[in-house]
């Protein structure tokens, strides 16, 4: 097996797990037991338990699950938002992509997290608030990177022959246009999956994300804070969660981006 491939291996395998371990596991995230509280790992409870004696485990794989779903749904729904809008800006002519421009550049003139954070705190503490907020901070990205590289890709000259042939515009985004614009969606929607992720998981742990007594990683993170000097797996356990899913994350889209090419953002 390539060195290359291996993060991606163990992407898809860390979530294929989340999804599919909750079936299986005996013992119920929610359940609270005072007795049980703050135990070591046992082999009834491999990661041992919370403040509130419920298992570890169960909670990591079911917070995962919350947690890396909701940061996919999140990818997926300003993918679907951003494409069509940077095609427009880039296709329809100088009056739609100037007010594109216009609105774009007021998204970016604040941090992502600040407004997300006024968004949730305005619409209300929830997952469903917190996804919607994200989407509406994260769809510019995509739509700004698709609207440069078609920007730049209308302007060759196989274009400008397809267009004197009488090719639909239509024909000429699919077929052409979007196509040259996949490579780089692809590396930025990659790297953006651990960004994603950290952002539910700050969101959650100050409370505007998944409520109680649901897990989520950050929510976890939240709670353990209390037990840290008395048990500091409540921390550990999640955080490493999010550091290895974030990790794995960059590592891929730095390989994508080395594989196809691309120059570091920025440069």
């Amino acid at each position: 097996m390539s060195k290359s491939r291996l993060p991606l291996l163990l992407f898809i395998a860390g979530i294929a797990a989340l999804f599919i371990l909750p079936e299986f596991m005996k013992n119920d995230p929610l359940l609270v037991s005072l007795a049980r509280r703050l135990q070591s790992p046992s082999g009834e409870h491999w990661l041992g338990t919370d403040g509130l004696g419920r298992d570890a485990l169960s909670r990591l794989v079911y917070g995962g699950r919350n947690t890396v779903g909701a940061s996919l749904l999140i990818l997926i729904l300003s993918l679907s938002i951003g494409i069509p809008a940077g095609v427009i800006a880039g296709v329809m002519g100088k009056g739609i992509d100037r007010l594109f421009m216009r609105v774009s550049d007021s998204f970016l003139a604040f941090p992502d997290y600040l407004i997300a954070i006024v968004l949730t705190g305005l619409l209300g503490p929830g997952i469903v608030n917190l996804m919607i907020a994200i989407v509406f901070v994260k769809w510019v990205a995509y739509a700004r990177l698709v609207r440069s590289s078609l920007m730049a890709e209308k302007e060759k000259e196989y274009i400008y022959s397809a267009r004197l042939s009488g090719v639909p515009t239509f024909r000429l985004v699919l077929r052409h246009l979007l196509p040259a614009a996949f490579r780089e969606i692809v590396v930025v929607a990659t790297l953006d999956m651990g960004k994603i992720i950290l952002m539910i998981a700050a969101l959650s742990y100050i409370g505007l994300g998944l409520q109680p007594p649901a897990p989520e990683w950050g929510a976890m993170l939240n709670e353990g804070r209390a037990y840290f000097h008395s048990s500091p797996l409540a921390m550990v356990i999640p955080g490493v969660a999010i550091m290895l899913f974030v990790l794995l994350s960059n590592l891929i889209g730095d390989q994508l981006r080395n594989s196809l090419d691309l120059r570091p953002w920025g440069k």
